[in-house]
């Protein structure tokens, strides 16, 4: 009997893609299992705020971008998994009516076909017969007015057999009945063996959190949980879904001010925006702490449900990985921070958070790229780069460089933040 994970299990069922075993074994863990109603709760509420989402219009240089990515990291494909769907038998009763009819009408035909011309040639082979014995030369006569009558046929002699004689029959093979084949089927095979479930633990799953910007204005509980969501990484990731770049980008620069913190915007970027080019943006940020970044979000959501311009939809708090770090050494132009990190023995776990010290060496290191003689005063400061289609000279900014040379050091309570200002279409 196999093991069945049960956030695959619960997931598959949300999909619509379970068996009927599988399906029984979904509905018992439900019944049985409180943080199993939980998840599985969690998880169709996501998936129906992610198909509410407006659909984005893929950039033009995307496939270009993947080429790159997938040549950069050396992948290879990977195979597709088994269906989970079962095999369907064909139904004829989809099949209209009259395609019936004709199938019923072509069989009739043929039978009487074959039965037409296996009585006729029956009649011929008869005919036949008769036709050869009629030809037979007639016997001839002993005596002129005899009655001609056929000779007796010889008697073979019987041997005689004593009576104590055994006599043997001759013994032929004995031809045992054939095997009954069964054809498997889902009415008369047995039940399909229940799968064994695994334990679920809950502690060990992180999933990426949704929030509507608009109620971290006036829900306290959104903001505490989106609070506790970033406190659980050294590093923040937070995604802001926006229908035009620009204007997004001005309301968070501003956002960003009015908190004491500086926002210088790479060159890239600002010939992108006046070319009115599609661009996701970044703003990477070590000033700020998890309730200061809540408060930051809430305030955008007010001035978006005040304002009512409809610039923001949907915030997604997700885990920091390991694929986070490399990306932003990339459009930082750390070529460094990725490669100190811990070889993993086997592929990236998105439920384990990053190793502890990772917010501490981002910190080194950039603190490490600074080269002017007389650094100026430190500052809280915040820099924008391009995240998609990225810069690909990051060490060339200048904007990048007057970060690094005029960021304050962080605080023991902030923690870096990475913001990405995705576009989605209208």
């Amino acid at each position: 009997m196999k093991r069945v994970d049960v956030r695959e299990l619960l997931t598959a069922a949300v999909d619509g893609e379970l068996t009927p075993a599988e399906r029984k074994a979904a509905e018992r863990v439900l019944r049985e299992s409180e943080p199993a109603r939980q998840f599985y709760a969690q998880l169709k509420a996501d998936a129906a705020r992610l198909k509410k989402l407006a659909r984005r219009n893929a950039p033009s240089d995307l496939a270009d971008n993947v080429m790159a990515t997938i040549g950069e990291r050396a992948l290879t494909p990977t195979p597709l998994p088994p269906s989970r769907m079962p095999s369907r038998k064909f139904n004829w009763g989809w099949l209209p009516v009259w395609t019936n009819i004709a199938a019923a009408a072509c069989v009739l035909v043929v039978i009487s076909l074959g039965s037409y011309f296996y009585f006729s040639l029956s009649q011929q082979y008869m005919a036949q017969q008769n036709q050869g014995m009629a030809n037979l030369p007639a016997p001839r006569d002993n005596d002129a007015g005899a009655t001609p009558q056929a000779a007796p046929m010889p008697r073979e002699r019987t041997p005689e057999v004593p009576r104590d004689a055994v006599v043997e029959k001759p013994r032929s093979p004995e031809i045992g009945p054939l095997p009954h084949e069964v054809i498997p089927d889902r009415i008369t095979s047995p039940p399909e063996a229940m799968p064994e479930i695994e334990p679920f633990q809950p502690d060990k799953i992180r999933l990426s959190q949704l929030f509507k910007l608009e109620d971290l204005a006036s829900d306290g509980d959104a903001r505490k949980k989106l609070v506790n969501e970033m406190k659980k990484d050294e590093l923040i990731r937070l995604d802001l879904f926006c229908h035009a770049s620009p204007k997004a980008l001005e309301h968070v620069v501003a956002a960003l001010k009015s908190r004491g913190i500086t926002a210088v915007i790479d060159n890239f970027v600002n010939e992108r925006l006046k070319k009115n080019l599609p661009t996701e943006l970044m703003i990477f940020t070590e000033a700020l702490t998890p309730d200061e970044v809540a408060q930051l979000m809430a305030a955008l959501g007010a001035e978006e449900k005040k304002s009512g311009a409809g610039q923001f939809d949907t915030l997604v708090a997700a885990p920091f990985l390991s694929d986070d770090l490399t990306k932003l050494g990339k459009l930082l132009g750390m070529p460094n921070v990725p490669s100190k990190q811990p070889k993993a023995k086997g592929p990236v776990d998105i439920r384990k958070p990053l190793p502890e010290g990772t917010a501490q060496h981002v910190a080194a290191t950039l603190n490490g790229m600074g080269t002017s003689a007389t650094p100026p005063k430190p500052e809280r400061m915040a820099v924008v780069v391009a995240y998609s289609p990225m810069n690909g000279n990051p060490q060339a900014s200048k904007e990048i460089k007057q970060f690094l040379d005029r960021r304050g050091e962080r605080k023991a309570d902030a923690k870096p933040m990475m913001l990405v200002l995705k576009i989605i279409s209208k």
